[in-house]
């Protein structure tokens, strides 16, 4: 099974390819889209947080945990397929 990182950067691929740019909207509608498909794994509570908070329609700039133990690394691990783009 995939880790939630590479399944979370494969949606990130998934946008990009689909509108031919990065798009932050476009790439959180994909990670909630995988999401509740069942289609992420072993996700940590910052990103699980951030699609609750997607599902129920919150703008994906404020989806997620906030505060000084938030910050995990899964955008670190995700930011590659970006640079191709």
């Amino acid at each position: 099974m995939l880790s939630g990182d590479i399944e979370l950067t494969l949606a990130t691929c998934e946008s990009i390819v689909d509108i031919g740019r990065v798009d932050p909207e476009s790439v959180a509608s994909h990670f909630l889209r995988w999401f509740l498909a069942g289609r992420v794994h072993g996700i940590g509570s910052s990103t699980l947080k951030a699609m609750r908070d997607l599902a129920i329609g919150t703008h994906w700039a404020l989806a997620g945990a906030r505060g000084e133990f938030a910050a995990g690394n899964g955008a670190a691990m995700r930011i590659a397929p970006l640079r191709f783009s």
